[in-house]
């Protein structure tokens, strides 16, 4: 039981306590510390004030085809991200 285990051993080498076995690991843990849909709407209400309504109207569109796809909240945010950098230069 002393023998010692690498710090990144998998779950199953290691030896829960049997106060832990069957507790999920992010207990009362909220699944997005970033907020990600947040900034995503701020993102997307920011789109607005682009100069050319056209690209925004664009940048829109694609959007709702790469969540059709299924790509998560934090990718479409740094796409939808780079994409409004590039209309402010």
């Amino acid at each position: 039981m002393n023998e010692r285990i690498p710090a990144r051993a998998p779950l199953s080498e290691v030896d829960v306590p049997s106060a832990f076995k069957g507790v999920p690991h992010h207990n009362n843990v909220k699944d997005d510390i970033y907020n990600t849909e947040r900034s995503l709407q701020l993102l997307l209400n920011s789109l607005a004030k682009l100069e050319k309504k056209e690209d925004a109207e664009l940048i829109k569109t694609f959007v709702k085809v790469i969540e059709a796809q299924g790509l998560s909240k934090r990718r479409v945010l740094k796409y939808v991200s780079i994409l409004s950098s590039f209309q402010n230069t």
